[in-house]
């Protein structure tokens, strides 16, 4: 799992986590290792990493995707969630478009953060 973020940030923290997790829900069977600060793939590299199957799994920001879908890029809209529950509000509204495009283009959406 190409992530770009460092081995002690939050959000990497985080999805080494939900590995362990994944591969305790399935008594070893799924595993996931991640690889933070963009040792896999570049940061402007995961969403097509990802897209093609080069990483079966992988986080960047969603507004990276901001010229496909213009409401991908709504949770970078300066002010407009200002806590982890209106950005959970504001994912709850963005995520049927955001779902709609991942689709067409065969990647699947969720939210990392701690709204979720």
């Amino acid at each position: 799992m190409p992530v770009p973020y460092g081995d002690n940030n939050f959000r990497s923290l985080n999805h080494v986590e939900f590995g362990r997790q994944l591969e305790r829900a399935t008594d070893g069977g799924i595993t996931i290792k991640v690889h933070s600060s963009g040792s896999l793939f570049k940061n402007v590299e995961i969403k097509n990493a990802t897209r093609s199957g080069q990483a079966p799994i992988g986080e960047f920001l969603l507004s990276r995707l901001s010229n496909e879908n213009p409401v991908s890029g709504m949770d970078s809209v300066p002010f407009l969630a200002n806590s982890y529950a209106n950005a959970k509000k504001l994912w709850n509204i963005q995520r049927p478009a955001v779902e709609k495009t991942g689709d067409l283009s065969g990647m699947k959406f969720r939210a990392s953060n701690a709204a979720t």
